[in-house]
Order: C-alpha cells, then structure tokens, then sequence
C-alpha cells in the first residue's frame, strides 16, 4: 500500500505523483490517498482501507460473523464499532459505525493480520464477544441464536465461554442463558 504523502514527499511535484499513482497499469487507488501497486496479490481493498484509515476501529456484528465464518450472509456494509466519544473516520468503502461503551470497547478485541498485506492489521471482535453483542440487540435476536449454534459447532466451544464475555457486557448475561437453555 502506498500513500500520496509518501510519493508526493520523495521529492516529486504533485504533478508528477499524480501522474505515478494514477497509472492504471501500475496502481490501483482503494480510497482517499492509499493507492495499492497491481503487481501484488488480488485482497479485499475495503478492508485494507479500513486497517490504513481506522486502525482504531473493530469489526463487529455481521461483519465480525462473517470475518469467523459464523454466518452466510454477505453484509451489505461493513460493522465498524468505534469507542464512543471517538470521532469515526472518513472512509471510501461502504461503512456503518456503531458506538460501543468505552468501559467495554477491549473486551474481546483481537488483531487479525490481513492476507498479503504484511504491514496492516485489522480488529475483530472474537466470535464470544460478537454473538454477546447481538444478544443485546432485541432487532438481532434470530442472528445471535443462529450463530450460537453454528459456533457452539465448532470443537472445545462450550457456553461457559460465552457466558464469561456476557458477564463482562451490560444487558446481555440473561438474554443469552435464555437462549443457551433452549439450544441445550
């Protein structure tokens, strides 16, 4: 990944980085000023412009289920949680910001390398933390039960696991051993 800052400050005109980075053979822009060279492997360019212009934020929701295969849907945007009283910032890909409580914001929190992208890093919530999030939403309940089976699939996941992160979040704890006792 390459930023207009970087080429424009190696003592080129502007002119001349425009003319650089704005060659179709050579480079591909993915958002204001990051432009990525063609020559390296095909990735999700939203995503590497999210890790470059909000490396403070963290996937969440569906975009976090889909990150760990919990769920078929493909989002339409990408879930972004920020801490709130945090200003989100100004992105060219397709983004819906959510505010999660600051005292919170870490728990579950997990840094993910992007593929062929050495340099940048992406934050997912883990899949205990996403599926407690979605226990809080009334509007998400279905989601949330959906991805607690697919999860609970899955080898060494137990429901005291989840239960931990739900003790760790307001307004969740209940929702999800009401929902644990069904699935049971």
């Amino acid at each position: 990944m390459v930023r207009w800052a970087e080429v424009a400050g190696r003592r080129l005109s502007s002119g001349k980085a425009h003319q650089v980075l704005t060659d179709p053979t050579k480079y591909e822009r993915i958002g204001h000023g990051l432009y990525r060279s063609l020559d390296l492997p095909v990735v999700d360019t939203d995503l590497v412009e999210i890790a470059a212009r909000a490396p403070k934020a963290t996937l969440c929701l569906t975009s976090a289920l889909a990150w760990h295969g919990l769920t078929d849907e493909i989002p339409r945007t990408y879930d972004l949680a920020v801490a709130r009283g945090a200003r989100p910032p100004v992105l060219h890909t397709s983004v819906t910001f959510h505010r999660f409580d600051a005292a919170t914001y870490a728990v579950g929190r997990e840094s993910h390398p992007l593929p062929d992208e050495p340099v940048l890093a992406i934050w997912v919530y883990s899949p205990e933390r996403t599926i407690a999030d979605l226990f809080r939403l009334p509007h998400r309940r279905d989601e949330a039960v959906a991805a607690t089976k697919q999860w609970l699939r899955g080898r060494g996941h137990t429901p005291a696991r989840l239960l931990e992160v739900a003790q760790q979040l307001p307004r969740t704890e209940t929702a999800l051993r009401n929902a644990l006792s069904i699935l049971a």
